[in-house]
């Protein structure tokens, strides 16, 4: 669909149907939503959609990030963690060029296509480092060191560079300044028009929350339990946590609640690798996405 040019694009089976329709339009009136609609070829051969799997349209195994606001730092650790749950990763590449964006190389067109369907318009942080996600057209990094910025996981041995303290230190000192209504000062002229009706109203409603050792959770499946928890910070290398607790919720689709570290540095790195993280429920056939944020609550 094409709404600002009043247009939309339809792709037969075969073409033999495609040019019926174009004949008996030609001859007969054809209405929709009661006004009168014409019909001709287009020069696209094949319609892409977005997000769905094995629709290649222009899938690559690469894909380009670019982040918008991003308050924290953004570091290869961090892509790797959100990225990895979709699918092996072959190299990352961070690069400021037009604001802070990144290529992930992924094995498989098919890991990328997930990546790009459920990270796309997320946040890695709530209510910062929004992710805009396309497929780049690059079909393979090159990378000579493994470090912050850049990394090769198909060569372990390459020259390592700065410890995490360092480069955390570095990524914070080279952090943009955010512009006034929370938009980063490096986003791209083109992303800028985007939701700002929406920011100016949700501003309003924002409250300012400090980092805390206790995340409330929410959009989880209706059969989490502590354990599921456990598990998946051990996949993903990150302390448990400490004590759970689920609210009695007012819908049946999904729950919410909340989790305790036994640290602040703790609760913030589970923030990083598993908000977003996609979630199984065996009853139904759709994944959720766990959503995390900093808590009110206070550390029991």
């Amino acid at each position: 669909m094409m709404p600002k040019t009043r247009q939309a694009l339809v792709e037969f089976e075969d073409p033999e149907s495609s040019r019926s329709c174009v004949d008996y339009s030609s001859t007969g009136s054809v209405y929709v939503c009661g006004q009168p609609a014409y019909f001709n070829f287009s020069t696209s051969q094949k319609l892409w959609r977005p997000g769905v799997p094995g629709d290649n349209g222009n899938s690559n195994h690469v894909l380009l990030f670019t982040i918008l606001n991003p308050i924290y730092p953004i570091t290869t650790d961090v892509l790797y963690n959100i990225c990895k749950p979709f699918g092996p990763l072959q190299r990352i590449v961070i690069f400021r060029k037009n604001g802070l964006q990144a290529f992930v190389e992924f094995v498989s067109v098919e890991s990328a296509e997930r990546a790009n369907s459920s990270l796309n318009g997320a946040d890695i942080y709530s209510g910062c480092c929004t992710l805009i996600v396309d497929y780049a057209r690059a079909t393979r990094l090159n990378v000579f060191k493994n470090d912050s910025e850049t990394w090769d996981f198909t060569n372990p041995g390459l020259k390592q560079g700065k410890t995490n303290i360092e480069h955390t230190r570095a990524a914070l000192s080279r952090q943009l300044v955010v512009a006034p209504g929370g938009h980063g000062a490096d986003r791209p002229a083109k992303y800028r028009h985007r939701r700002e009706e929406a920011d100016s109203e949700k501003a309003a409603k924002n409250r300012n929350q400090r980092p805390t050792a206790v995340l409330h959770f929410f959009n989880a499946p209706t059969d989490i339990t502590v354990e599921m928890f456990a598990q998946l910070c051990d996949e993903m290398s990150i302390a448990r946590p400490r004590s759970f607790k689920v609210f009695s919720g007012k819908t049946d689709r999904s729950v919410s609640g909340l989790m305790e570290w036994e640290t602040k540095n703790d609760a913030m790195e589970a923030l990083a690798c598993i908000n977003h993280h996609p979630l199984k429920n065996a009853n139904v056939p759709y994944l959720y996405t766990l959503k995390l944020c900093f808590s009110t609550a206070q550390p029991s």
